[in-house]
């Protein structure tokens, strides 16, 4: 993408591609204003774009060829979705790429009806929104003239091109999977549920076999230190192994963006300016995410890479090792929620650490014995909540009839109370004077810290929350603690009880 700078009346400088003819004055102030002058005379659809530099820099990167994932990452009204939904439409119109099959992704279908879509039909050429957006208006794409066809019920845009572009959600995955693309804009990507968002990359990423760009433009701000962050900032997969892929990320504070005028910079800067979020709401960050209840839980402090000795583990990258002399198991029993066994131990300064899980949904107690028996699991007791049936088939397993059924793993009620249990967690997470923390969690226990990195003070004791591994930990650690301030147990701590 060639592009020139001009300068408008008010010494805002505007990107615009290279080839453009005289512009007007009043063209140069629409561009400043809307970003965009479009002609359509004669057969011929003429289009000028106006970009600021970080908008700029995404669809170099987008086009040149050199990336597989770019992602522009900013703040409220920095112009993220314009950017996506123009290089939807400069895809399926650079005759470079020839056809192209282009998806364009929302976060849910009825957010993207709202958000995501609108943007694309206000940047559709040739027509105004209101006459071609079906859903925020009574619109029909077929009044621009680049449209050959629309079917709102499969979500398919036909251009008089031939080139198509298909509407999509990441909470309806019949519309992406299966197909071929050229080109995928996926926007706010980083408020897709979390554990959908490397399957959605992964997938898309497979099905670049119709053609260039073959590139994912993701186009959000930021939220937490979720998948997405891992994707754009550290590269790297669910399982902390690189992507392999070659990813460009861009950064952008909405408080520069030459499009907004000052009252409405100043509006942002009075709404988020002063709030916990300022960083993600305004600047392109990620940060933790506002209201965390283990806002103390960072995954380069907290997590360790683990490898089997004799007789326990240690960790691969600082002085940590583990015996399978103790353990502690953490329950929590679900069927549309995950079933979880979280399997704690304890390291040989004292901190608790926890080495594996069993996260399994529409499970039942005799997988939980499988995981316990086939992974030779030390030992310990059970703090599990309230399912009784499920507790006396722990206790006793060969009431489930399971051939070979493990033993040892004496199973009872947890201490269950929220508020001092996640007390309790949150004082284990902290280090000592040797900056060792109490509390470490064993990286392949991708679930358990997925939800640390996003549990809030909103999803306590809320229903439909991924919360099943923090409870399951808030049992083990916290029933655990209460037991030996009784005296029913030796647990030693690595920081001294309050």
């Amino acid at each position: 993408m060639s592009v020139s700078t001009i300068t408008a009346p008010d010494g805002t400088p505007l990107h615009v591609p290279n080839g453009v003819g005289e512009l007007s004055d009043d063209d140069i102030e629409s561009l400043r204003r809307n970003g965009r002058v479009v002609e359509f005379r004669d057969g011929r659809l003429d289009i000028t774009w106006a970009y600021w530099e970080p908008q700029r820099d995404a669809l170099r990167a987008v086009f040149s060829g050199d990336y597989d994932i770019v992602g522009f990452v900013a703040g409220y009204r920095s112009g993220k979705s314009v950017t996506g939904a123009r290089a939807v439409w400069e895809t399926a119109l650079n005759p470079a790429f020839g056809k192209t099959r282009i998806l364009a992704m929302g976060t849910t279908y009825a957010e993207a009806k709202k958000t995501t879509y609108p943007v694309l039909f206000e940047e559709l050429p040739g027509a105004d929104a209101e006459a071609v957006d079906p859903f925020l208006y009574d619109g029909d794409p077929e009044n621009s003239p680049i449209v050959s066809s629309f079917s709102k019920q499969d979500g398919v845009i036909n251009l008089i091109t031939g080139d198509a572009v298909i509407l999509a959600s990441a909470d309806k995955t019949d519309r992406y999977k299966g197909g071929k693309f050229s080109f995928a804009w996926l926007d706010e990507f980083a408020h897709y549920k979390d554990d959908k968002q490397h399957g959605i990359r992964k997938t898309i990423s497979e099905r670049f076999d119709f053609g260039e760009p073959a590139t994912i433009l993701i186009t959000t701000t930021g939220n937490g230190f979720n998948p997405a962050y891992d994707i754009l900032h550290r590269n790297v997969d669910e399982n902390e192994d690189p992507l392999g892929s070659t990813i460009y990320t861009v950064t952008a504070s909405s408080l520069d963006n030459p499009f907004l005028s000052e009252g409405d910079r100043g509006r942002l800067q009075r709404t988020h300016g002063g709030t916990g979020q300022s960083a993600q709401a305004l600047h392109g960050s990620f940060e933790a995410a506002e209201g965390l209840v283990y806002s103390g839980f960072r995954r380069q402090s907290h997590t360790v890479e683990l490898r089997a000795t004799d007789g326990g583990y240690e960790a691969v990258d600082r002085d940590v090792t583990v015996s399978d002399t103790w353990r502690i198991y953490g329950v929590d029993f679900g069927w549309d929620a995950p079933d979880v066994c979280l399997e704690i131990g304890k390291t040989d300064y004292g901190q608790l650490i926890v080495i594996d899980e069993f996260y399994e949904s529409k499970s039942h107690v005799e997988d939980m014995l499988r995981w316990l028996r086939d992974g030779e699991k030390p030992t310990g007791r059970m703090y599990c909540d309230h399912e009784g049936g499920n507790i006396r088939k722990l206790r006793n397993p060969s009431m489930t009839g399971l051939e070979n059924p493990p033993s040892g793993y004496p199973a009872g009620k947890a201490e269950k109370s929220i508020d001092a249990g996640i007390d309790e967690v949150r004082h284990r997470l902290k280090a000592d004077h040797r900056d060792r923390y109490g509390l470490l969690v064993a990286d392949r226990c991708e679930n358990l810290i997925g939800e640390l990195l996003s549990y809030t003070e909103d999803d306590v004791g809320a229903s439909g929350v991924d919360d099943h591994g923090c409870d399951a930990l808030r049992y083990g650690i916290f029933s655990d603690s209460t037991r030996s301030s009784s005296g029913s147990s030796n647990a030693s701590s690595v920081v001294e009880k309050r």
